[in-house]
């Protein structure tokens, strides 16, 4: 299917009422190193000196990370600060292959260490209907590119759920070729730079050899997306032991729109 490559993900219309961006105030810090740094805080040092993501932060799960608050353009640190990884964009040497069951696939031509940023998801960024009303068009035979991003976020007062639904259908980058595996080496991640509209970036949860395929999990690690309608069961080729069988929706798509 044709697209449109793109740098950075693009604001559908659509999002203008359900969200409101807004931009972050930034640090005053010369060295962000230092504990008392407010964006750093944020993280609870989310990145270690060699700028990787320090996986299973404080919530003693490597398939779930803590949503992460980089340094942003009103910060007073450097551009060599560590809080600054996903704005730089990604130094791996990846590339897209033809695999042996399941079409087009991506890889790195180096080995990549466990907590490295690999790249990021772009695309459209849409409201939750826009995304139920496309899916509602989309044909099972076809990949599915509408990706949903789930935040749990806890604060004193409450617990909310955060989603952000991007789709790389018609514009998107080398993400939107990623596969699905049941015991993916990838790890999405929600991180914020100078507003409150997330990236969506993968960390590797381990080390990955050269020329080994990278995927993640397309059910975000939720069981309740596990299962879908019979329409859109389509068999699972990733060959893990830990193998649901089908590939995983988001189960809100299959929600009715409000």
């Amino acid at each position: 299917m044709a697209y449109q490559s793109i740098d950075q993900s693009m604001i559908h219309a659509s999002v203008n009422n359900d969200n409101e961006c807004y931009n972050y105030v930034g640090c005053d810090c010369s060295d962000c190193s230092v504990e008392n740094c407010p964006c750093r805080y944020e993280n609870m040092r989310a990145y270690d000196g060699s700028r990787r993501l320090i996986l299973g932060l404080d919530n003693g799960s490597e398939d779930v990370q803590n949503p992460v608050l980089e340094c942003n353009d009103f910060c007073f640190c450097s551009m060599f600060c560590y809080n600054r990884v996903v704005q730089l964009g990604s130094t791996s040497k990846l590339e897209c292959f033809k695999t042996q069951s399941k079409g087009l696939g991506i890889r790195s031509k180096d080995k990549l260490l466990a907590g490295q940023f690999v790249c990021e998801y772009l695309g459209e960024i849409i409201s939750i209907d826009e995304a139920k009303s496309r899916f509602a068009h989309y044909n099972p035979n076809l990949p599915n590119y509408i990706c949903i991003l789930r935040e749990h976020i806890t604060t004193v007062s409450n617990n909310r759920i955060v989603i952000t639904c991007i789709d790389a259908t018609k514009f998107g980058n080398i993400g939107r070729f990623i596969n699905h595996s049941c015991t993916p080496n990838l790890l999405p991640v929600a991180v914020r730079i100078n507003n409150d509209i997330p990236h969506l970036a993968f960390f590797t949860n381990r080390d990955i050899a050269a020329n080994e395929e990278i995927t993640f999990d397309y059910a975000g690690g939720c069981n309740d997306n596990r299962t879908q309608p019979m329409k859109y069961k389509i068999k699972c080729l990733c060959n893990s032991q830990n193998c649901i069988g089908y590939l995983p929706y988001d189960a809100m798509l299959f929600d009715e729109i409000v």
